[in-house]
């Protein structure tokens, strides 16, 4: 099973059924290659929980080809336990093995290991806030680790949250913005001083977030059922740290997940029950139907093409298999699928 508080919300919107093809890709090739800018996409798959078989995979668009793990073939052990999130920066690709307590660092080019940072209790994200420093956020613990990129070290905790969890951050005018989807508030850092200096009140169940064309950050909660809170979208201006436009979903049921941008950053996606929707961030309204509706899939993990607009969505098949990602138009039009390493959960486009 998956190391995740949010399971029980990604394992539940479990669907879309298509009448068209899964196209197979070529043979896998060797991974002993150059992953050349704006040439594919990088596959997080999670792996099985306790299982240390999470991959990184690699599918090149232009040649419709797949290879199911950069890591281990070059450096001759595994990428560890449940492959969570990844970022480049800096000419260095940071690759966050949640249940494996680790940060890999690779050539984002050849995927050769140039280090390992370790020492957390459960890392989920991290988020670079200057040149030399680092927050990362963990699933077992309210503390913020800080890091120092130069050393590859972690230097210190920020206390953060009411109880354990945070999730996704932002960074905008030199603050983190730092989900916590235990509790109803987003909790804002000082970048220089490492302080918690604010928090913000939103719905319960902060967890996903993204910055938009204007600079606002939109936060996706996903409510909880049992106290009838609903699910909201709330976007927030960094410049104040006040809320300034949100809305709730429908009913009690309704827990929304997935928050992504395209590359405009003027649109917005998030996956519920039904399926795909597609909310610009000038509507007032929520999309009375989706982009992609729902179906079979167990959907898993999303992502957007930023320079494309193609849709990803990842099916993690229960785990008990191989996954499946399926590839859309920005229009909802399926072009294809292929498979995948187990959990597929989430996409960095090179």
């Amino acid at each position: 099973m998956n190391n995740n508080y949010l399971n029980y919300i990604l394992l539940g919107f479990i669907g879309f059924t298509f009448s068209c093809r899964s196209d197979k890709p070529k043979d896998e090739i060797q991974p002993n290659i150059t992953i050349t800018p704006n040439s594919g996409v990088i596959i997080i798959n999670e792996g099985l929980f306790q299982a240390g078989n999470a991959t990184a995979g690699y599918y090149n668009i232009a040649d419709n080809t797949y290879i199911n793990d950069l890591f281990e073939p070059i450096n001759k052990r595994p990428l560890g336990d449940i492959f969570q999130s990844m970022i480049v920066f800096n000419h260095k690709a940071y690759l966050v093995v949640n249940n494996s307590e680790k940060i890999e660092l690779v050539n984002p080019e050849s995927f050769v290991s140039i280090g390992t940072i370790t020492g957390f209790v459960s890392p989920r994200y991290i988020l670079p806030v200057s040149n030399g420093k680092a927050y990362v956020s963990n699933f077992k613990t309210n503390a913020i680790n800080i890091v120092d990129l130069n050393n590859n070290v972690i230097t210190g905790t920020i206390a953060c949250g009411w109880s354990n969890l945070n999730e996704e951050m932002a960074l905008s005018f030199g603050k983190a913005y730092i989900t916590s989807p235990a509790t109803n508030k987003v909790y804002v850092i000082n970048t220089a001083t490492d302080v918690v200096e604010d928090s913000i009140l939103v719905g319960r169940g902060a967890s996903d977030i993204q910055e938009d064309a204007n600079g606002k950050l939109w936060v996706l909660c996903f409510g909880k059922e049992s106290t009838n809170e609903l699910a909201g979208l709330y976007r927030i201006n960094p410049a104040s740290n006040k809320v300034e436009w949100s809305i709730s979903f429908p009913d009690r049921t309704y827990h929304p997940s997935h928050l992504e941008t395209d590359g405009t950053h003027r649109n917005l996606f998030y996956t519920s029950k039904e399926g795909v929707f597609k909310f610009n961030i000038s509507d007032v309204n929520l999309p009375a139907l989706p982009l992609i509706s729902r179906g079979s899939i167990y959907l898993y993990g999303t992502g957007i093409d930023p320079k494309s607009g193609i849709i990803y969505i990842g099916d993690a098949a229960g785990f008990t298999a191989e996954g499946t990602v399926y590839r859309f138009q920005p229009d909802g039009t399926l072009i294809n699928s292929f498979k995948t390493g187990i959990g597929p959960n989430g996409f960095y486009f090179n």
